[in-house]
């Protein structure tokens, strides 16, 4: 059954129907869930230079078990899980675990983990070709209309979904982008902006900045990080209106101080 829940972000009425009407489908769904048959998930976030372990990804699994030293296939990538992790959130601290079962969120720690693309997924059956998103398909889309030596901003969302919908609002409101990435913001993203980016500007939806990252990469750099898309559009239109005021003056200081030339006669 397909329900539909009549709510009102106006007059606020129908969001506890909503939840209720998610949590009896989150019953139902889960009811349904057989250990035995093969596990099946999707990679919801991939990090990378973790330290000590090198690569990691986030993964909802919904289907099935995993356990510790099993494999999974993401398309053509064989990947043999080292590690299985997951956020206690009484202890405030992450726990290795020896398996999981469905449906249940955890960070899997393995071999081959570095060209996994955020968004594909995956199975423990070779035979399954589960859906796999390549990093071209994202860039043919999100960059169609962009060519990445041009000037532009730096966007980023939570999952392949939003990026794609964030960037096509984008280019509706002709707002150039220069490159994007999935997840948390991070150094590796900073960089990049602090490096390649004009204006220095980064937009994020429904996600984080890690609390690691570099302080001074920070100052350098506006971030805006909304859970309302239209959010990002009215800071970015005050952003720019701003930066572009502010071009303005660095030229006009520029051309107070250039030295004309003249003709000049030599009697």
């Amino acid at each position: 059954w397909n329900p539909m829940v009549p709510i009102s972000a106006k007059t606020k009425e129908g969001f506890s129907d909503l939840i209720a009407v998610l949590v009896k489908m989150s019953e139902k769904v889960l009811d349904y869930v057989d250990e035995k048959e093969e596990a099946k998930g999707i990679v919801i976030e991939k990090y990378d230079d973790v330290q000590g372990v090198g690569s990691a990804i986030d993964i909802i699994l919904t289907h099935g078990k995993l356990k510790v030293y099993d494999t999974i296939y993401i398309g053509d990538q064989k990947i043999k899980i080292k590690n299985i992790t997951s956020y206690n959130h009484v202890n405030h601290k992450k726990e290795k675990l020896g398996d999981v079962s469905a449906a249940f969120a955890c960070t899997l720690y393995g071999t081959n983990i570095g060209e996994v693309v955020p968004g594909s997924t995956f199975s423990t059956n070779s035979n399954i070709k589960e859906e796999v998103v390549s990093q071209e398909e994202i860039d043919s889309i999100i960059t169609a209309e962009t060519n990445k030596n041009s000037d532009g901003i730096f966007i980023q969302a939570d999952s392949i979904g939003s990026l794609l919908a964030l960037s096509y609002l984008l280019k509706q409101n002709k707002i150039p982008v220069k490159n994007y990435a999935i997840g948390t913001i991070r150094d590796k993203q900073l960089t990049f902006v602090q490096q390649f980016g004009k204006p220095k500007l980064i937009l994020g939806f429904n996600i984080n900045v890690d609390s690691n990252c570099d302080k001074n990469l920070l100052k350098e750099i506006t971030i805006y990080t909304e859970k309302v898309v239209f959010k990002l559009i009215a800071h970015y239109e005050a952003f720019i209106e701003e930066y572009r005021e502010k071009i303005r003056k660095e030229l006009l200081n520029v051309r107070q101080s250039v030295v004309w030339p003249c003709i000049l006669t030599i009697e």
